[in-house]
């Protein structure tokens, strides 16, 4: 019985060292509206990846929405709660999906490689949040 209650007491003061040790960093709501050339963008994914901040975890905490026919979107980090690391982001817009075998595109890029794989796009999420996190993108659609 004090072997038990020994083990339960160990379990307990790794779970929370653990709990302890997890990413610090703040996360606050991000929504916003994508345009291309002044129309709505409609199925999108909308990427903020986290830049080296004072905790070096946040760069692991991507954030991703998806807009809907009136190209608006909301994010959530990946496998964690809504919104986007506080702080500046880099940020990708992409319509291509790949296939799920990894053969190829069931959808086409739409969107200018100067927003997604040439993207110097930023946004500095500020610690109480934004539903104004809109982007205007112009140019030519991608020829893939």
């Amino acid at each position: 019985m004090a072997v038990t209650r020994n083990l339960s007491l160990i379990a307990l003061g790794v779970a929370a060292a653990l709990v302890g040790c997890g990413p610090q960093a703040k996360i606050a709501p991000v929504s916003g509206t994508v345009t291309l050339n002044g129309e709505p963008l409609a199925d999108a994914t909308v990427r903020f990846l986290p830049k080296p901040q004072e905790d070096p975890d946040a760069v692991m905490m991507l954030a991703k929405g998806k807009t809907d026919a009136s190209g608006a979107y909301s994010l959530r980090v990946y496998d964690g709660p809504e919104g986007a690391v506080v702080g500046a982001n880099r940020v990708t817009i992409t319509t291509a999906v790949e296939a799920e075998d990894g053969e190829g595109l069931v959808a086409k890029e739409r969107v200018p490689p100067q927003y997604n794989v040439q993207s110097k796009l930023e946004f500095d999420v500020p610690p109480g949040g934004t539903d104004a996190a809109d982007f205007q993108l112009t140019g030519e659609k991608a020829r893939r």
